[in-house]
């Protein structure tokens, strides 16, 4: 079984250091925001199944009008997934 997971989120409240504590990936974490810009996968297995954990670059207000990378990140996410997903706030 295979699940997928993304954190979505504004910047700096945290995803990357959560995909880093569950997954034992590397995600940039810097004091400055948008320091993810790609997305970052990691993947963690838990009673036999495989959990892939996708790090997102942050969702800014405005990001549905072309603000940020926000329409990439979730035309990209829509496109290609059906999620489970966690909004970090």
């Amino acid at each position: 079984m295979l699940l997928l997971f993304f954190f979505a989120g504004f910047p700096s409240v945290g995803k990357s250091t959560l995909l880093t504590n569950l997954a034992g990936v590397y995600s940039e974490v810097a004091a400055y925001e948008f320091t993810t810009l790609t997305t970052v996968p990691g993947v963690i297995r838990y009673k036999g199944a495989k959990i892939q954990l996708l790090d997102l670059p942050g969702i800014i207000e405005g990001a549905k009008d072309g603000k940020g990378r926000g329409r990439q990140v979730i035309a990209g996410v829509v496109v290609n997934f059906s999620p489970h997903y966690t909004f970090l706030n």
